[in-house]
């Protein structure tokens, strides 16, 4: 009965003209949670600049994220360090004010971003798209170069730069920034004032939609917001002086004045579509505060955040000015070193510039449960409180560029990001031939752009394979510049290859996906058959298993361990041995199973269904892998 069955499978088969090959499935990798590392520093070219250098700072390593990513837990915040510029002419842990202040940035009509940091020597112009070093422009140092308190804005193509302890001109420096990368052209200089006898200027904001700029003065009592008219840019127009004395900071958007007013220990709100008559909205105090340092909206315009710098302990405070008759405290947030200083806003990020405690990345989606999800500490060799550290942060940005300045006088270039870690290293099954040579295929699944692979791996088997070679040709990596073997032990089987994707880019990096990186080549010996050898994915030399990206390294992949298996088995399925799976091998089987037909050259070629035994039920598994798509043949072990 079985028999006929069998028989009128094979006549309705026969009429099908069409074959199909078999394509061995590979099952979906397992995510895992891994840890992450600060790729050394020490790996990122000094090519960046003339004269400066990526700083190579072992105390800097560390201080890169908030956060290790932990399975299941969703995205994980990283603010990712590419490069560290050094201004100061050398790192002193130990001085305070050496040559670093506030930064801004600049973006460039060809789409280059630029960092503008505000140092003792001037300004320092770096295109942070592209890590490059432009120039240093100078300025006049104060006070034996210990004291320097530079503020940027920008407006259009032009810089616009300020210092509250220069008594000598230059009063509002003006760079026209349109050459670059080529050139910095200076435009001048404006002593300010209604008097024009005001050489100096704590704090600067530009209205970028109205096109007017808004400096704290020192034109006496009540009279210290000047406003200019930047119509023409090159030549600033100054229309009136207003506000309270003793201000501190400002924040201007679409006619709307933010005021932080230092010792009044108090902040205001102004409507200024009427530049000679501003109106005062708000003003408002926090109990028990000190000393009113900075203000800055959120997208949602009744909230605000504030800072009080001094002394430490004083927490940044979210307030709800809606109703600017009982304005509220809604969310407080201090961090490490207990200074906050400065405070930028995008969306529902708050970025602080935070001292000692270096740049906090604060997510206020919920503005009464501020959350930190991020950091990196520019400071690291001090903890303490006090205002020593980072002075500025930048957000703004395009392709999640971060500038950060510290007063020792480095520049921070970071990159942000949010990445879910299912990262797996894989080597596949190969097979073995006795005498002869046997290659597996080893995989790899990155949730990042990679820079660098390192694969450590063993084959500890019962028989004396070797390591001939590898290859990265027909893979991810075969355009790679480095393919170093970097540790060998034929003697105890083991051995580790780095790939590298350029020797020189090290903005160059293959894309996120999955699939083969590398090819391994093993020699057989002669007169093996019967067993495996497995390929373990190990340490080698107490080095691990990790995937490089541009500022972290995955050190802990999911690991998923290889064979070889020795025998004849190449083509699973392939029962006749023609090098292609069809309809003629069901035939062939029938043959074999019923004992009409001739023995296959390879009976685990013929074990469709790998389970060590050639019967009708590989025959029904290979008529649902050609006709119903079912599960793809796999080498059985029966190998004589």
């Amino acid at each position: 009965m079985i028999y006929s069955s069998i028989l009128m499978i094979i006549l309705v088969v026969c009429l099908l003209t069409f074959s199909l090959s078999a394509t061995p499935k590979i099952p979906s990798p397992p995510t895992s949670d891994v840890h992450i590392i600060k790729d050394p520093l020490s790996q990122l070219s000094s090519k960046y600049g003339s004269g400066y250098r990526v700083s190579d700072l072992e105390a800097l390593e560390r201080g890169f994220s908030a956060q290790s990513p932990v399975a299941g837990a969703g995205p994980t915040y990283l603010l990712c360090n590419l490069a560290i510029y050094d201004f100061s002419g050398r790192i002193d842990t130990e001085q305070v004010n050496v040559g670093g202040t506030d930064v801004w940035g600049w973006r460039s009509p060809d789409g280059d971003d630029y960092a503008l940091m505000g140092t003792k020597a001037g300004i320092a112009i770096v295109n942070a798209t592209r890590l490059a070093f432009i120039t240093e422009f100078p300025l006049p140092v104060t006070f034996g170069g210990q004291a320097f308190w530079r503020d940027i804005k920008t407006y259009r193509n032009y810089l616009y730069a300020v210092s509250d302890l220069i008594l000598d001109p230059p009063g509002l420096t003006i760079l026209d920034l349109q050459y670059l990368p080529d050139s910095v052209h200076f435009v001048g200089n404006l002593v300010m004032g209604p008097l024009g006898n005001d050489s100096t200027s704590h704090n600067i904001f530009v209205d970028t939609i109205t096109g007017f700029l808004y400096a704290e003065g020192n034109f006496g009592n009540g009279k210290s917001i000047y406003i200019y008219d930047l119509a023409d840019p090159e030549n600033p127009v100054f229309v009136k002086v207003f506000g309270p004395g003793g201000i501190h900071d400002l924040y201007a958007n679409n006619d709307t004045l933010y005021v932080a007013e230092g010792f009044s220990n108090s902040y205001s709100m102004w409507e200024m579509s009427n530049k000679l008559s501003p109106r005062l909205i708000l003003r408002f105090s926090i109990p028990g505060g000190f000393f009113a340092h900075m203000i800055w909206p959120t997208e949602d315009p009744r909230i605000v955040a504030t800072t009080e710098e001094s002394p430490p302990g004083r927490t940044l405070k979210l307030l709800n000015i809606e109703n600017r008759f009982d304005v509220q405290v809604v969310g407080e947030y201090i961090g490490p070193g207990q200074v906050p200083h400065n405070v930028l806003i995008s969306g529902d990020t708050m970025y602080v510039s935070h001292y000692a405690g270096g740049v906090r990345v604060v997510d206020i989606s919920d503005p009464a449960a501020p959350a930190e999800i991020g950091f990196f500490d520019t400071h690291p060799a001090s903890d303490e409180a006090g205002f020593r550290g980072n002075w500025g942060v930048y957000p703004y940005a395009q392709d999640g560029l971060v500038f950060a300045s510290d007063m020792k006088g480095l520049l921070f270039i970071f990159r942000e990001m949010e990445a879910e870690f299912g990262d797996t290293l894989r080597i596949q099954t190969g097979v073995g031939l006795p005498g002869s040579e046997a290659v597996v295929e080893v995989h790899a699944t990155t949730a990042l752009p990679i820079r660098q692979f390192i694969i450590p791996f063993e084959w500890p088997g019962p028989y004396n394979m070797t390591l001939d070679s590898v290859s990265t040709v027909g893979t991810r990596t075969e355009d790679f510049e480095r393919v170093t073997l970097t540790a060998l032990d034929q003697f105890n089987k083991r051995a580790a290859y780095l790939l590298r994707r350029s020797l020189s880019d090290m903005t160059d990096f293959l894309e996120a996906g999955s699939g083969p990186i590398l090819k391994i080549y093993f020699s057989m010996p002669f007169g093996i058959s019967g067993e495996s050898n497995p390929i373990r994915i190990v340490p080698i030399n107490g080095r691990g298993p990790s995937f490089t990206t541009a500022c972290l390294t995955v050190v802990s992949p999911a690991l998923v361990d290889g064979q070889i298996v020795f025998g004849c088995c190449l083509d699973p399925g392939d029962a006749n041995n023609d090098q292609s799976i069809n309809i003629s091998d069901v035939t062939f089987l029938i043959g074999r199973v019923f004992g009409v037909g001739a023995a296959p050259n390879c009976e685990d070629e013929a074990d469709a269904n790998g389970d060590n035994s050639v019967n009708i039920a590989d025959i029904t598994y290979l008529i649902a892998r050609i006709f119903a798509g079912g599960p793809a043949p796999v080498c059985g072990t029966t190998a004589t």
